[in-house]
């Protein structure tokens, strides 16, 4: 099981991976001691260590396959997020004590990763394709955040709150279209209620991840490493 110390790599990786196919998963926190044995379990039950030409045959024969990674939480130094993706299978057809049954597997569309979810997003130039979003509950608690210290005034507050949230979270396609919805609103508000210019970030020059890193690209060749991300 791969440890990525940086939250986008972690989130890069699982972006990939669920574009080839590894479009169900679980994922919980746990203390970060608790990784390395969950990892070798995980190796052992699931196969997550094995070679591309193993997985290949696996998947020759309509087997499932599995990978899985660790990530930092933030806010929380002593834990870990973990997180176990599989390829699509015929669970039922294999023997009633499988490991791979015994898991409460959730597809993509609901699989929340910490703050972050899995999404089909639409891209400005029209077309859509698979990207990482801020989860519905995140940015809900945003938006109640925001609005509260918008309600009395407390414009301060907000700005430092608007500008670490643009520092913070990891720019995919679909987290900055959120974040840039987001900001127009309260861009829009502000010069409203104040008179003045937004003082700040930009909502139309929000920083971009532009393509995975090639650590990041699980096994993939250099085009597919350098493919831009949704």
């Amino acid at each position: 099981m791969t440890f990525y110390d940086d939250l986008t790599k972690a989130l890069r990786a699982a972006l990939m991976m669920a574009t080839r196919g590894y479009i169900y998963g679980i994922t919980f926190e746990v203390a970060k001691e608790r990784m390395e044995p969950i990892g070798l379990k995980w190796a052992e039950a699931f196969g997550t260590g094995l070679p591309p030409w193993k997985r290949h045959q696996r998947k020759l024969n309509k087997l499932p396959n599995a990978w899985a990674c660790a990530m930092p939480v933030p806010g929380s130094p002593g834990r870990v997020r973990l997180l176990l993706m599989r390829t699509e299978a015929d669970l039922d057809a294999l023997e009633p004590g499988s490991p791979w049954r015994r898991e409460k597997w959730q597809p993509w569309q609901r699989l929340e990763i910490g703050d972050f979810v899995l999404a089909v997003d639409q891209r400005p130039r029209g077309d859509r394709a698979m990207t990482i979003k801020l989860s519905p509950r995140c940015v809900r608690g945003l938006e109640r955040y925001w609005r509260s210290l918008a309600d009395v005034g407390n414009w301060d507050a907000l700005l430092r709150d608007v500008r670490g949230a643009v520092r913070f979270y990891p720019m995919f396609g679909g987290v900055r279209r959120q974040l840039r919805r987001l900001l127009r609103g309260y861009a829009k508000l502000y010069t409203k209620k104040t008179g003045n210019e937004w003082p700040g970030p930009n909502p139309d020059q929000l920083p971009v991840i532009l393509k995975f890193d090639e650590c990041a690209a699980i096994g993939s060749s250099r085009d597919q490493a350098r493919r831009e991300l949704a």
